[in-house]
């Protein structure tokens, strides 16, 4: 499996992002004073978390982001039955915490608990969570088709 991202880029945009929201704090208005929120399905991303990026990160950059990241899950899920315990709980692992960068908490959770699962050896359950993500990685596949850079 490939990053989910470049992790340069990504570093300098965070940086980039806290540092600014340092000094535009007060300046800035509060989440819960913008503009209602494009998306609350689930597995899209936190309105939240995604106006925050759409701030901050290149919009070319932050869709492919995404388009890696749902490239990657369904690798996970197609090659699951196939790897180690270990390397299973490894990728979920990288996963989690790309989609929660992302913004893409539930999908985050699901994959923490892949990953917990596979780390103590447990793959009924390990699979269980995988399929719960299997639901959630078709949703995020329609955010990504219908997520365009402004």
């Amino acid at each position: 499996m490939l990053k989910p991202f470049e992790a340069d880029q990504l570093r300098t945009a965070i940086s980039e992002t806290l540092t600014r929201q340092g000094s535009l704090e007060g300046k800035h208005q509060t989440c819960s004073e913008k503009s209602p929120s494009r998306f609350t399905k689930a597995g899209y991303p936190d309105p939240s978390r995604l106006s925050e990026l759409e701030e901050y990160v290149s919009l070319d950059i932050l869709h492919s982001q995404y388009q890696e990241l749902h490239g990657q899950m369904q690798q996970l899920i197609e090659n699951a039955p196939q790897l180690e315990i270990e390397e299973l709980a490894y990728n979920a692992h990288r996963l989690a915490g790309a989609a929660g960068m992302l913004g893409i908490s539930d999908i985050a959770h699901r994959l923490r608990g892949c990953q917990n699962a596979a780390a103590v050896g447990d793959r009924a359950e390990a699979t269980s969570q995988l399929a719960e993500i299997s639901a959630l990685t078709d949703s995020f596949a329609t955010f990504v088709a219908e997520y365009t850079p402004k």
